[in-house]
Parts: C-alpha cells; structure tokens; sequence
C-alpha cells in the first residue's frame, strides 16, 4: 500500500471506525433507464423506503428502507440499514462462487435421471439458520421461490427467542435468472437479512399476527421490490482494458526504472481540514531483505538474506493524532525483488489514548514468493507433463499435470483488539508488491502518461488483497495545492471501483509533489525535518525499528 493509504487507514480507523475503511458510494451514470421490468413501489409501500443505493461494482440497485441509517462496509459486506429505536438491522451481502451455485434442489448428477436430489444455496441457508438458532420457528416452506421480473427471490420467514426477546428473521436471497433455463445455477447471489427484536411480545406468540411485524415485512418487501441486478459489461471491458496495459507495464517495470525512482529519505506533513495531524518519515533504498535485530536469529536471516535476490526496500515511520487524546505511532517496512517474484511486509501500529495509561499495538507481517507447482491439467494425457496429444510412452498411472507459476500471499496478525485469522491467498499475475506500489505514482507519471491500469494488491485495513485503479493524466498541467500555484501530472489512485480517489501530483520528471483525499480532506505535503521538529515537539524522525518477527 502506498505511504498516503497507509497514513490514511491508521487516520480513518480511528476517527469513524469501520465505516472509514468502506467504499464511498459514487454515482455513476445510470444503467438502463427506464426499464420496464423494473416496477416502482405501490403507492402504499413508498413511505417505507428511503435513499437509494446503487453500487455498478457490486451490480446492484435498490431503495433502502425508510428511517434507517446507511453503514457502508467493505468487500462482499455491502451496506447495513439500522433503526435503534425500533430495533431493526437490515444487512445486504454480495455473495460469489468459483463455481455455478443452484438455487433449490437439484440432482447431484443431471445426466442421472436416478441422482438424489441435494440443498440448493435456499436450503442451505435455511439449514445454516437452524444451526445458528436452535429452536427457530420458519413461517416459510424450504421451495419458497419466486419470479420477479428478471430475477428469483428465494423467501425466508421464521422466529427466535433469544432470552425473553422474541425476534422476526426475514431473508432473501436475490439472483438474476440464468439465460440458460436448463441448468438452474448462478456465480452471484444477493443476501437481504432482516432481524426485528420485539422484547415485550411473548415467546410464545405468532409474530405472522403481530401489526409492527407485519410493517416490518412490508418495508422488507418493498425494498426488495426495488432491486435491480445492473449490466457490469462496460466495467467488464474497462477492466480487461486496464489489465491489458497492466501486463505490458510489469515487463517494463525494471530494475533500473525502480531503482531511479527510490528517494533516499522523505519528510511528509499529514494535513486534515488545513490543520496538521501528524507526520511521516520515509527511507527507501536497495535490499534483500527486511532489516533485522542482531544476535543468533539475526545472523542466521542475515545469511539467508545474502544469498536472496536484490530489491526495493522501504522503511515508513509515522506519528498521527487523528482526535484529542489519541497518538498512533507506527513503522513499516516493505520488500520486494526486482522481479516480483518474492515480497515480505511488516506494520507494528501502537494506539494511545487519553487518559487510559497502557497503550493498543497491533502488528502485521506477511510475506509472498512464486514457485514453480504442478496442477491438473485436462488437456492433457494421463502421464503427460506438457500441452499435447501425441507423446507415446507416457505413464497413464499418473495424473496429467503441467508446470506452473504459483504466487501465494500469507499474512499473520497479532494484537489485543486486532488479531485475526492468518490470511492466505493465492494471486493474480496482476499482482503488485506493496514496495513497488509505494513507487508506482511517481514511477507512472514518468513512464506512461495518459494510462490508466489495474492492479491486485493487499490492502491493511480490509485485510484482503483488493483490485487498486490507477489513471495516469496525459500531460502537466496547473493545479493548486496547499494555497501554492503547482504544475503536474495528476495519477488517481484508489482501491476498489467505488473506491475513494487520493490524487498523487507528481512532475514529468517524477518528482512528488503531495497527495489529496477531497472525501476525507487530507492532504499530504513533502516537507523538510526542521519543519516536522518545529510543528511537533519530541518528533522522532528515526530510521524505523529493526524487524523482530521471523516466519
């Protein structure tokens, strides 16, 4: 992640929490306008819907239910409705598959007239409800579907009891119909989970009976009625587009380009709503490795890193305030290989907050290599290790595997309030190491204006590895900046397609020049260690710390 969506995260975290790290919800241009099918809400229903909510990222459109408050999340978690006095939450997910997913019951084996029938995605989600809520009482048959103009609504109903609170659970799950009538499967689905708590109706009673129940499944009806599933084929083409200049960028990502773009040591000011908030120190030079403490384990990683390609290394220091009270003091440094072939990354974050006396840390460490692996290949013969038909002699006792390039992603986590499942995943040939990101604004200005690319990269605060958009201006041109008149080449830079846009500036020559985030109102500006001394008493504007973690 580059240095400006590093200090973000660590701001943002702070100041709103979850919702920082979420998708701004932009308005793109309207998809098919006026389509038929989609039916505006009965006159009756219209009072119980609110604001809009539309995401071409996720494909979908509906209107929210009335009353509630919109909490934007990240990833495959959409958004969240809430009404605290009523005590509602309405939750909607994006739900993908690397494989076509049925909606109800179907053959285990099609072509076998004879096959038992197994769960669909309904029934499951119905058995996963039983699971989770022992006892829970469905209102709803397990082959409720429906047609709705071009989509199929799977209904769930049922009832809970939590203690003495009795709770309506309504769920639906949401697909645009296969064109392929014969074979009942999608790659996407739509979750809308509602839950209603009425602490003062008896366990025992039928919520099916209740008046505010019954509004409740009215509003939840009403929103789904508004659905609307939005054609992604123009993203589909911009994308292979931006991925297409991607693949021929990494060719010409050399080392002699990286290796002119590393600025030995940097001073960055971080500005909110014209005040300053904190600072940055950064170093960036050549490596094999992280730097690491001395003693027995460093001399062995010292050896081992002798003999380990060389790379870009870059050591981040940051102090932020992002609220009265609270300090964050974090280090990073990120290594990759000239080739891209091998990346290791590393955050300790420590929080302080006023006037607790201990202080939050929360570290991070990953690491990313590419090796040579055999996967199944059904072109292939049995035996065969190579694409062909006609090789004679081949050892049909063995699998028809190939040679093949794996680049895999492994991440651990430790902290009180931020430890987490050790995250592993396995990358695209897109895939961008966070040392190389570091220097890609500068790098691109320089080398490809008027561009724009695609690139995978692990993001911190999602703790995902996500797709980051670049767009490269074609030529330098005036801008203001901090009050001062500037003349540069604007690289937008986000991560997701909704994403919120922090503009690098940066001369033909590559030199930086800040960085802006209009949504949150930060800006980062290069600056010198006097100032930084002379704005924060005690700044440290040390070397980053030495790596202790080992993997």
């Amino acid at each position: 992640m580059p240095t400006f969506h590093r200090i973000l995260v660590i701001v943002l975290t702070v100041l709103v929490g979850a919702s920082a790290r979420a998708y701004a919800q932009a308005e793109p241009a309207p998809v098919l306008p006026g389509r038929p099918d989609a039916a505006a809400p009965a006159p009756a229903d219209a009072e119980l819907l609110g604001e809009s909510y539309k995401s071409i990222a996720a494909g979908i459109e509906f209107r929210g239910p009335a009353d509630c408050k919109a909490i934007p999340r990240t990833g495959a978690d959409l958004v969240t409705y809430v009404n605290e006095a009523q005590r509602w939450s309405l939750k909607v997910n994006r739900l993908t598959f690397d494989n076509p997913i049925e909606m109800t019951y179907h053959p285990q084996d099609p072509d076998n007239k004879q096959s038992r029938d197994v769960n669909g995605l309904f029934q499951e989600t119905i058995d996963t409800l039983k699971t989770d809520a022992p006892g829970i009482t469905l209102y709803t048959s397990d082959r409720e579907i429906q047609q709705k103009g071009p989509l199929d609504v799977g209904w769930i109903k049922g009832k809970y009891v939590v203690g003495k609170d009795t709770n309506l659970v309504l769920i639906a799950l949401v697909r645009e119909r296969p064109a392929d009538v014969r074979r009942d499967a999608s790659y996407v689905y739509y979750s809308f989970n509602f839950n209603a708590t009425f602490p003062d109706v008896p366990n025992e009673a039928d919520l099916r009976k209740d008046p505010r129940a019954m509004r409740a499944e009215q509003m939840f009806n009403a929103v789904i009625g508004t659905v609307q599933v939005l054609d992604q084929t123009v993203i589909r083409e911009d994308q292979n587009r931006r991925l297409f200049r991607t693949r021929g960028l990494m060719v010409n990502l050399t080392e002699p380009r990286l290796t002119a773009a590393l600025a030995p040591e940097t001073f960055l000011r971080v500005i909110k709503d014209g005040k300053d908030i904190g600072y940055t120190y950064t170093v960036e030079e050549t490596g094999r490795d992280l730097p690491r403490r001395g003693g027995a384990g460093g001399q062995r990683e010292a050896l081992q890193a002798a003999n380990a390609p060389e790379g870009v290394l870059v050591g981040v220091r940051s102090r932020t305030f992002p609220e009265p009270g609270t300090q964050i003091d974090a280090e990073s440094w990120f290594w990759s290989s000239f080739d891209r072939r091998h990346e290791k990354f590393t955050t300790s974050s420590n929080i302080r907050k006023a006037p607790e006396t201990t202080s939050e840390i929360f570290r991070e460490i990953g690491w990313c290599d590419t090796l040579t692996k055999l996967v199944k290949d059904d072109s292939l013969l049995p035996g065969q290790e190579r694409i062909g038909r006609d090789r004679a002699g081949v050892d049909k006792s063995q699998p028809a595997v190939r040679q093949t390039e794996v680049t895999s992603l492994h991440v651990n986590y430790s902290g009180k309030a931020h430890a987490g499942e050790p995250l592993q995943r396995d990358l695209p040939p897109f895939y961008l190491p966070q040392a190389v990101g570091h220097l890609l604004p500068r790098v691109l200005a320089k080398m490809s204006p008027g561009k724009t690319y695609l690139f995978a990269t692990y993001h911190s605060a999602a703790r995902e590895v996500m797709m980051r958009y670049i767009d490269v201006d074609d030529i330098e041109k005036d801008y203001t900046l901090d009050g001062q008149r500037i003349r540069a080449i604007a690289v937008s830079d986000r991560i997701g397609l909704e994403g919120v846009v922090t503009t690098h500036y940066v001369t033909a020559n590559g030199k930086y020049l800040g960085s802006v985030n209009a949504s949150q109102k930060i800006t980062i500006l290069p600056t010198d260690a006097a100032t930084i001394s002379r704005l924060w008493k005690n700044a440290d504007l040390t070397r980053p710390a030495e790596v202790e973690e080992k993997r």
